[in-house]
């Protein structure tokens, strides 16, 4: 498998299975142990986990994020990244979207939330999704 190429440090990886059942508003934090017996206590309540959770497919090009990393820059505290496995074993993270962008009113509410992956995330930038332009 394919490397991160955002210089991440990584803890541990989990199926995108194993862990949906425990990411929610209700469960603030979730004691994860990765394969060498370390455990970590990790955030599972976040507007983004959400968003994964209702949908782990981007909303354009429909690349499914299938694992979870866990992972930080420096010094901060670990947190999950979900990311999409390609053919070769490369890697693709997937980011939560902001279908009208904050930069034009957009707002953080789940409505307004979709998965996409870094690829189609960057090329959408912060455009307006077509149905709003033609409105």
């Amino acid at each position: 498998m394919g490397r991160p190429k955002n210089h991440m440090k990584t803890f541990g990886f989990w199926f995108y299975e194993e862990l949906v059942p425990i990411i929610g508003m209700g469960m603030p934090r979730a004691t994860l142990i990765n394969p060498h017996g370390l455990s970590f206590q990790v955030n599972m309540s976040s507007t983004r986990l959400e968003c994964f959770k209702r949908t782990p497919k981007c909303a354009h090009c429909k690349r499914v994020g299938v694992l979870f990393l866990l992972q930080s820059h420096k010094d901060e505290r670990p947190h999950l990244n979900l990311y999409a496995v390609e053919r070769k074993g490369g890697l693709v993270l997937m980011t939560q979207d902001h279908i009208i962008p904050q930069s034009k009113g957009g707002s953080s509410e789940q409505d307004n939330l979709q998965t996409m992956c870094t690829i189609c995330n960057q090329a959408k930038g912060c455009k307006m999704p077509l149905a709003v332009q033609a409105a």
